[in-house]
C-alpha cells in the first residue's frame, strides 16, 4: 500500500509566498500528514533555527538516533501551529510544543517530519529561480 502523505506534493505560489513573507514576516500552510491528520506549518526564522541548534548543544545526547529525534522534535515544535485539530499557536515551542509532540508514536512523528521537510522544500523551490523569476 502506498504512503498517501508521501505522494501528495506540496506546491506554493511564489507571489503569495513573497507577499506573506514581506508583509507578514511569515508564511503558513496546512498540510495533510496522513489521512485524517493535518498540520499547519510555518516558516521558521533564522533566530529560531539558531535556538534549535543551541538547545541541541545543551542536551545530553548519547547517540546519532537520539540526536536525529531531538532535532526533529525541536524543529517540529518551532514549525507546527496546529496538529490533528489541536491549535498550538499560543503554546511556547520549547518545552511545551516539544513535549506535546514527544508523546506521539515515533513512526507518526517520522511521517510528520517528512511532511515538514516537504513543506520546507516547497518554500525553497518557490523562492528559487523558478519562483522568483516569475515575481
Amino acid at each position: 500500500m502506498a504512503d498517501a502523505a508521501q505522494s501528495t506534493e506540496i506546491t506554493i505560489d511564489p507571489t503569495t509566498l513573497l507577499d506573506e513573507l514581506l508583509f507578514n514576516g511569515t508564511f503558513t500552510l496546512e498540510v495533510e500528514v496522513v489521512p485524517k491528520i493535518k498540520a499547519e506549518f510555518r516558516v521558521r526564522t533564522a533566530e529560531e533555527d539558531a535556538k534549535i541548534g543551541k538547545q541541541l548543544a545543551e542536551m545530553d545526547i548519547k547517540g546519532g538516533l537520539q540526536a536525529d529525534m531531538e532535532m526533529g522534535l525541536l524543529t517540529l515544535a518551532y514549525s507546527a501551529l496546529s496538529f490533528s485539530g489541536k491549535d498550538l499557536s499560543e503554546i511556547p515551542p520549547y518545552p511545551d510544543r516539544y513535549n506535546f509532540f514527544s508523546k506521539y508514536p515515533a513512526p507518526l512523528i517520522g511521517v510528520t517530519l517528512r511532511r515538514l521537510h516537504d513543506f520546507d522544500q516547497a518554500v525553497l523551490k518557490a523562492l528559487g529561480e523558478d519562483g522568483v523569476e516569475n515575481f
